[in-house]
């Protein structure tokens, strides 16, 4: 093979590995769904970065190109680490007054070096092909320890043969239709049943049940309400539901009827009970409500008319929503009940995570032709938006740090990432480096403080190490004697040392090879200066020619 044919097969194999870089691939669960006016659904994306070393940053953007419909994402804007997957949803909605028919959701994703283009088919319907009517909406129920029934009418409105799937939802009641699977005619109406279980510990009030049908894509939610009332005892003589026959067994009251607490801490909310009877009573004591509550006595003991004070201890957690909580505080035994409601104020909070990832020596090596990149992820867990400043505190003169956003806005309940790029010059010394990212508020007064860690390399090792040990080698003799290179080094004819172009060839393959992660720029720097080797090979081959033929020819 003639020096030509090998410096061409070399940039066709090295040349697409430099121009080309793997993708993101985008993935949707579903390429269709159907939707009823006033509905939504939502469905998983899954982003890909199939490249073996390089971080991919993204940015999404969906359209809908219609009024009808809306789409919103969960991310807009993030980050993908090699070969890994990132997953999250996608909710469409259908407004009210949307017409009948199809609509499209485009999705584009654009990322470092390129971008995707996915659709989602949206099919508005205007009527439900599926319906469930309970019977007796709010009907009563006399709390015991039986098993209740409620009538739910399942019909098929369309005009096709459906395969209809029944489920009910709840903890408490355990509730089970008695045939989860109907297969309708068109138009077709058929009564099933929904058991309920009752035990005679259910105090009284209203209720309701989710219940679900689902047919191939069609999907259908609706409620069964209903109430439990306390009917006449045989054994007390009087109906359980008479508030003047419980006060009589004891009095419940309320010392904290409205409180207020913080995310992340706790409030006792005190009561007082008190025997009414002549009487020794046991009372048991329990609540109900969506923040966290613990009771500092579960049973009381009380002696005939006396009066104790105990507390509920209720908890707010940093994910509770702001505002007004309800607690329902009970108190009961075989001769009676009561309860009362106290209000739990929960404060708003400010509450800005920031997370720097990978934050390591060993895991952010950088070099004058190779750069790091710092994710900061700011999470707004509180209650109120955040504004905030970014900064870097860069003691180096010869490594550069840029912040690509100095100032954002974090609203609360959502997540923005800001990315620091480092990259040293050619004169950067080298080893472990520290440079401290700086965070103030805009919005309110606080200041984050972290140092971001990186490790500074030669730009060019593989070089000097083959440097390194071709000049070991060149003093070397071989086991004959002779003085040639060891170890099978490109050589000259007659003089025993490599040429000097193919000396910078292999600097820059050693180059292509060991910075895969490089700029487009400097790749095209590098396409262009193996150009020139290869012009400066072919130049010199055709002068070694010439010469060769003139000494077969005799010349001089």
């Amino acid at each position: 093979m003639n020096k030509r044919t090998a410096l061409t097969v070399l940039l066709v194999a090295l040349l697409p590995s430099l121009a080309f870089a793997a993708d993101v691939t985008v993935e949707t669960e579903f390429d269709s769904i159907n939707l009823v006016q006033g509905n939504e659904a939502s469905i998983f994306l899954e982003f890909f970065n199939s490249d073996f070393e390089e971080t991919a940053f993204v940015e999404l953007f969906v359209d809908t190109s219609s009024g009808s419909i809306e789409a919103v994402a969960a991310n807009k804007k993030f980050s993908i680490n090699p070969r890994e997957s990132l997953v999250f949803s996608l909710t469409v909605f259908a407004k009210d007054d949307a017409a009948e028919g199809s609509y499209l959701v485009e999705l584009e994703t654009e990322f470092s070096r390129g971008s995707a283009y996915n659709t989602v088919e949206v099919r508005v319907e205007e009527l439900e092909a599926i319906e469930l009517l309970p019977f007796n909406q709010g009907q009563e129920f006399c709390i015991d320890s039986y098993t209740k029934t409620i009538q739910v009418e399942v019909a098929n409105l369309s005009s096709e043969r459906q395969r209809v799937f029944l489920s009910a939802d709840s903890e408490l009641f355990l509730p089970t239709f008695n045939n989860t699977e109907l297969r309708l005619d068109p138009n077709e109406t058929r009564t099933v049943e929904l058991e309920i279980h009752l035990n005679d510990s259910f105090r009284a009030g209203s209720y309701t049940i989710p219940i679900y049908a689902l047919s191939n894509d069609r999907f259908v939610q609706r409620e069964v309400s209903f109430s439990l009332i306390k009917c006449f005892d045989e054994e007390t003589g009087f109906e359980e539901d008479d508030e003047t026959a419980i006060k009589e067994a004891f009095e419940l009251v309320l010392l904290d009827e409205s409180v207020e607490v913080e995310k992340g801490a706790d409030v006792p909310l005190r009561f007082t009970l008190t025997n009414l009877l002549e009487e020794e009573q046991e009372i048991r004591i329990s609540s109900i409500s969506d923040l966290p509550t613990k009771e500092a006595d579960l049973t009381i003991r009380l002696e005939e008319n006396e009066s104790m004070q105990s507390y509920i201890n209720v908890s707010a957690r940093e994910t509770d929503e702001k505002g007004i909580h309800e607690v329902q505080i009970f108190a009961w035994n075989s001769k009676g009940e009561e309860f009362e409601i106290a209000k739990v104020n929960v404060l708003p909070k400010h509450l800005l995570e920031v997370k720097v990832l990978n934050n390591e020596f060993e895991q952010r090596i950088c070099s004058a032709v190779d750069f790091e990149v710092f994710e900061i992820e700011f999470e707004n867990k509180g209650d109120f938006d955040e504004r905030v400043e970014v900064r870097v505190e860069n003691p180096y003169e010869s490594i550069g740090v840029n912040v690509s956003d100095e100032v954002i806005e974090v609203e609360d309940g959502k997540t923005e990432t800001v990315y620091i790029t480092v990259a040293p010059s050619f004169d950067a010394p080298l080893g472990d480096k520290k440079v401290e990212l700086v965070v103030k508020g805009l919005s309110r007064e606080f200041t984050f403080r972290q140092e971001l860690r990186f490790t500074v390399v030669e730009a060019f090792p593989e070089n000097n190490e083959e440097s390194n040990d071709n000049g070991n080698e060149s003093g070397a003799e071989n086991e004959d004697g002779s003085g040639n290179l060891a170890g099978g080094s490109q050589q000259n004819e007659g003089n025993g040392k490599q040429k000097p172009e193919f000396a910078g060839l292999a600097a820059l393959v050693s180059l292509a090879g060991s910075n895969a992660g490089i700029t487009l720029g400097a790749l095209f720097i590098l396409i262009f200066a193996l150009t020139i080797v290869m012009l400066s090979l072919l130049s010199s081959g055709n002068k070694e020619r010439h010469y060769w033929a003139k000494l077969e020819s005799g010349e001089q």
